[in-house]
């Protein structure tokens, strides 16, 4: 499977919010992304010369009234059909869940809660083995003294899984209240939809 070039899908999928330069791309990764995925500010404008030699982007100059000329960037319909294939592909690294949610507008509901149910089904078989090993540990001497540092660990994998099915039923609780009237309707499943 080809290894997946996110500071791309990112790009497009913020550029499908609305055109931006490469300024306020990275001013958006700070505030949204670094806490879940890293993308430098060095991969941005290569990136983003990439995209446009590729006609998935188009650049023009714009100049606000005073101000300095910015290179203002817009995803093409080529742009968005790249994205769209890659938001329906399979996620292939455990947190990608959260950067298709997050361009989750252009899919339809139905399809983000399938990936969504399939994440949590993910994390559910995941408990369910931290929970074997959390019995397991319990059940070693007291007297062992490395017992509760090695308990500690496996409370917070228990916690985490719980914490993450827990944001699964509260985004899937999301995705049923969405008014899916003005969505972007040229995004349909193209093959099965699984992951991480």
């Amino acid at each position: 499977m080809a290894k997946i070039q996110y500071p791309r899908y990112i790009i497009l999928g913020l550029l499908g919010i609305k055109p931006m330069s490469g300024y306020d791309i990275k001013k958006w990764v700070d505030v949204s992304f670094r806490y879940f995925w890293d993308i430098g500010y060095g991969q941005i404008y290569p990136t983003l010369k990439t995209l446009e030699s590729e006609g998935l982007v188009t650049m023009k100059n714009d100049q606000t009234e005073g101000g300095p000329v910015r290179n203002l960037y817009t995803i093409t319909g080529a742009g968005k059909t790249e994205l769209d294939t890659w938001l329906l592909a399979p996620e292939q690294k455990e947190y990608e869940i959260l950067l298709k949610i997050y361009f989750g507008n252009a899919l339809t509901p139905d399809i983000m809660k399938e990936k969504v149910r399939v994440f949590q089904k993910k994390r559910e078989q995941e408990l369910a083995e931290i929970e074997k090993t959390d019995s397991y540990l319990a059940g070693l001497p007291d007297a062992m003294t490395a017992k509760p540092f090695l308990q500690s660990v496996g409370s917070c994998g228990t916690m985490t899984y719980k914490a993450q099915i827990a944001w699964a039923e509260e985004t899937l609780a999301m995705l049923d209240s969405v008014n899916s009237a003005g969505r972007r309707k040229t995004v349909s499943r193209k093959g099965s939809v699984g992951g991480a």
